[in-house]
């Protein structure tokens, strides 16, 4: 059976394996607030719960892309100067 670390990079010369793991823990730590939102509805099935639940779910997602989007701001303008 083949491993997959060994076929990307077999010596461990790039950083590849620990961007890996940094990368799932950080994705664990960012859709924590999202696994909590989901369930919400549960506790009371009401369309008004599903509409608060989406609300949540949207102005999420859009805090993190703002976020990204300002990060990938700064580094662009901190290689100018």
């Amino acid at each position: 059976m083949m491993q997959w670390g060994l076929v990307i990079d077999p010596e461990y010369r790039t950083p590849a394996a620990r961007d890996l793991v940094l990368g799932s823990g950080l994705s664990l730590f960012f859709s924590f607030p999202l696994l909590l939102f989901i369930n919400v509805p549960a506790l009371n099935r009401t369309v008004r719960m599903y509409l608060l639940t989406e609300m949540a779910v949207l102005v999420y997602i859009l805090i993190i892309f703002a976020v990204m989007v300002a990060t990938r701001f700064l580094r662009s303008k901190s290689k100018l100067l």
